[in-house]
């Protein structure tokens, strides 16, 4: 259930749930807020229909990095990893993807971040057309440069404080 998914400023968007809270960066003008099932943040490019967006799961996992990404393939055919690379995020290690499929029979590619901090995995993704994902990849960026973990622990703790 989300709690908050406010600006904080022009450029700066908080997401908390009763679980966790992280700072993320918004994509720019070209791309429209939208409420999209199953993220905690979401993004439509107004003139390509590329899709962004922030999910985050709290569940314990011993579910490698890689494995967690090869979910977000889930419903698309033919897909495979063109690229991989582990880099720091929040102060932990993340494996940034660069994945192709197709999601009903349209060729689609995924940017993606993945990170485990505190007994919870986050994903900052970009779906766009194959032509499309570079031409993003500014967005994608901004989303992703601010991106911080509040501390698990202090998140409850000023829970608990409510």
């Amino acid at each position: 259930m989300q709690l908050c998914a406010c600006a904080t400023t022009p450029k700066h968007y908080v997401y908390r749930n009763k679980h966790t809270r992280y700072r993320i960066g918004h994509p720019g003008a070209r791309w429209r807020r939208i409420n999209a099932r199953g993220a905690d943040l979401a993004w439509l490019h107004k003139q390509d229909g590329s899709l962004l967006y922030t999910h985050s799961l709290c569940q314990s996992t011993d579910t490698s990095l890689l494995s967690l990404a090869h979910h977000l393939l889930i419903g698309m055919t033919d897909h495979k990893v063109l690229q991989r690379q582990t880099i720091q995020l929040s102060g932990r290690d993340a494996l940034r993807v660069h994945m192709k499929g197709k999601l009903d029979g349209v060729p689609r590619n995924l940017q993606a971040v993945v990170l485990k901090k505190d007994g919870c995995v986050y994903d900052v993704v970009l779906v766009a057309s194959p032509e499309q994902l570079q031409r993003h990849h500014a967005a994608f960026q901004a989303v992703l440069a601010p991106f911080d973990v509040a501390s698990r622990a202090k998140e409850m703790k000023r829970q608990a404080l409510k």
